[in-house]
């Protein structure tokens, strides 16, 4: 074989190797999300409820982890998706194995917008905890006494 054929079979062989190193990274990092948080999406957020401080805290910091490992998760399929690419490029792998990597690294991206939500929707009922927020019914009379 020559040498053009040579660095080609390895590049393939690299491509693979990569692929398989993201995969695993996705993998891990899908592991351990469950391990952080298995009760994650089982946690109802509203707005009104209230609750002490300390249990406000504790819930902006499960979020926060959440929010992290949700993180990891969509960088590694996005190197993942990269790798599958370069792969169906390279003749090594059909067109099918990017679009389910690319759909996997979607469907993180979308937790990882909900992960980020509800971390911003724990921090106010944090902040409401604490005693802060808003007071509707004094704008309201403040509102209604400058209309008079």
């Amino acid at each position: 074989m020559g040498e053009p054929g040579r660095r080609e079979e390895e590049g393939k062989a690299h491509a693979v190797l990569q692929q398989q190193v993201c995969l695993r990274r996705g993998a891990s990092a899908r592991k351990d999300l469950g391990h952080a948080l298995p009760d994650q999406r089982r946690i109802p957020l509203t707005l009104d409820r209230v609750h002490n401080p300390a249990d406000a805290l504790v819930d902006v910091r499960k979020r926060q982890e959440f929010r992290q490992q949700q993180e990891l998760l969509v960088n590694a399929l996005a190197d993942a998706s990269q790798v599958a690419t370069m792969r169906y490029e390279g003749g090594v792998a059909s067109y099918l194995e990017v679009l389910d990597t690319e759909r996997q690294y979607f469907d993180a991206e979308v937790q990882l917008v909900q992960a980020k939500r509800d971390e911003s929707l724990s921090v106010i009922q944090l902040y409401k905890a604490l005693g802060g927020g808003w007071q509707a019914d004094a704008t309201a009379t403040a509102a209604a006494s400058t209309k008079q």
